[in-house]
């Protein structure tokens, strides 16, 4: 189902406490990651929206790209660009509004705007079209 507004604000509001805490001197001095202690407690839950409405779980954030603009980490001309094409084959892309995503989880959780990242998603995406993988074995 596509998210309502009241059900992103909602998000934005856990994303945001989640990054004052885990991000928190307090937070980051009883020693476990913050990126592990998501995964532990909270891989379960559908967190992280894509910008077509739809939810994932935290424990599949690696096949969510960022957003690639914005506060995102990968903010350029360049992965916009990539970021559009990515969009169009139907990959998840975080949310453009929750940027506070990547700084709680980092560089490594989120699928990477590289040739090797991109690749990868694009693999499983293959797996999951039949008109796909059968291509791919011809």
């Amino acid at each position: 189902h596509q998210l309502t507004t009241a059900e992103r604000n909602l998000l934005r509001e856990v994303w945001l406490w989640l990054r004052r805490h885990l991000l928190s001197e307090e937070g980051l001095a009883l020693g476990t990651r913050p990126q592990e202690a998501l995964l532990e407690h909270l891989g379960h839950l559908a967190l992280l929206p894509t910008t077509d409405g739809k939810v994932f779980r935290v424990a599949a954030a690696a096949r969510v790209f960022p957003a690639g603009e914005g506060q995102s980490f990968w903010c350029s001309g360049q992965t916009k660009r990539l970021v559009s094409v990515l969009r169009r084959v139907g990959c998840a892309v975080l949310d453009d509004h929750f940027a506070m995503v990547e700084e709680v989880l980092g560089r490594g959780m989120l699928s990477k705007l590289t040739v090797e990242g991109v690749v990868d998603v694009l693999s499983i995406k293959s797996e999951l079209v039949p008109e796909l993988s059968a291509a791919e074995k011809t």
